[in-house]
């Protein structure tokens, strides 16, 4: 009798200490699920802001976007960043006589060009002694454009856009969501042909589903923030049938309209 005391004290000590256990796990998974989440979107937000960079340079270059990952990188690489360097402004008197940007870039490439006809060994000398000849030309004195420059001047483009955060051989790191399982590269969407009323506006959205990067955390905290997203989206959508859905993910852009590609975290 005494020894089934014993037993049972010890089971119900065993079962005491199991119980507590739960209620603590109960507590700190939650927790730890949201801290961990937090910790994996910081990160998952910077590399979408550096995806926002690059399309909005992709989109700059060539009117459109791409939802391409890997032809995006390749523009990256093999596309030189053009910046337009200038000195010189335009006065009120020039502009009475017409005078207008595009008239002076072509002035001052115009009196270049006859430069480097009857000068070609100023083709090895740097812009700032060549445009000391280019200020003395006739079509340059006339036009009162002593002193200014318009110059086209091309960059590495990884290294105009990040510094020093990337470079050639580790730029495809963008493609691919941090944390993402097996690799996952964030998911592009397009629309090319979106207008407003009155001009033609690109739209695109880059993302990053829970499932993608929150996949090995605890299954049930997981399956409880994405239904709590679903159920928003149905109150949202009762109200308005053509409201934008919330995101079960992390995101910058849109296809609804333009947000000037905002993360759906700002």
């Amino acid at each position: 009798m005494k020894v089934t005391k014993i037993i049972i004290s010890i089971l119900l000590a065993a079962a005491a200490l199991f119980v507590g256990y739960l209620s603590i796990d109960s507590v700190l998974t939650p927790i730890q699920f949201e801290e961990t989440k937090a910790e994996r979107e910081a990160k998952i937000q910077e590399r979408l802001l550096d995806l926002r960079t690059a399309v909005n340079e992709y989109k700059i270059v060539n009117g459109c976007y791409t939802d391409n990952l890997d032809s995006l990188v390749y523009f990256l690489k093999n596309t030189p960043k053009r910046e337009i360097y200038k000195e010189g402004s335009l006065s009120e008197d020039q502009m009475k006589r017409k005078l207008t940007e595009d008239s002076i870039a072509k002035t001052l490439y115009k009196a270049r060009l006859e430069v480097l006809k009857k000068n070609p060994e100023l083709e090895k000398v740097s812009l700032d002694s060549l445009y000391t000849y280019v200020w003395q030309e006739d079509i340059v004195i006339k036009d009162s454009l002593v002193g200014f420059r318009r110059d086209t001047l091309e960059s590495n483009m990884i290294q105009a856009l990040y510094g020093g955060k990337y470079t050639e051989k580790t730029i495809d790191e963008i493609k691919f969501i941090p944390y993402g399982k097996d690799n996952a590269k964030f998911a592009v969407e397009v629309d090319n042909e979106y207008t407003t009323s009155t001009i033609a506006m690109p739209l695109i959205q880059i993302s990053a589903h829970y499932n993608d990067y929150l996949y090995d955390l605890d299954a049930q905290e997981l399956v409880n923030l994405i239904d709590k997203v679903e159920k928003l989206n149905e109150e949202k959508l009762a109200k308005d049938p053509f409201a934008e859905p919330n995101f079960a993910g992390t995101k910058i852009g849109s296809l609804y309209g333009p947000n000037n590609n905002a993360g759906n975290w700002e």
